[in-house]
């Protein structure tokens, strides 16, 4: 456990100096590095997901095809709005939403 805290740390430390290195935090949202940082992490994240590497039980390991997702999605029409501004937003992605918009397709309607 202290090896795993010790890893944490230090990676943690070397992004901070990256940043530092970069003109600081505020600097960076400004240029994007850090949008683009987390958007890098969020689509390997989507793609380890996707290729059943990065498991969300329910979802992509163990779903409980019985239930019915159209009774329960009403999270996927949201969409999040970009407002205008000097610092790239970020949206917020939910990891199981290709999955649950491709069962979503394939469901059939309850009689």
């Amino acid at each position: 456990m202290e090896e795993l805290t010790e890893q944490l740390a230090e990676k943690a430390w070397s992004l901070f100096q990256e940043i530092e290195a970069n003109g600081g935090f505020i600097a960076s949202l400004q240029n994007g590095t850090i949008q683009q940082t987390i958007e890098e992490s969020a689509a390997l994240q989507q793609e380890r997901f996707t290729e059943g590497k990065e498991v969300l039980v329910g979802t992509n390991k163990f779903p409980d095809m019985a239930q019915r997702m159209a009774d329960k999605a009403t999270c996927l029409a949201a969409e999040a709005n970009q407002a205008t501004s000097m610092i790239k937003p970020l949206s917020a992605q939910r990891l199981s939403l290709r999955a649950e918009r491709e069962r979503l397709q394939t469901e059939t309607p309850q009689s």
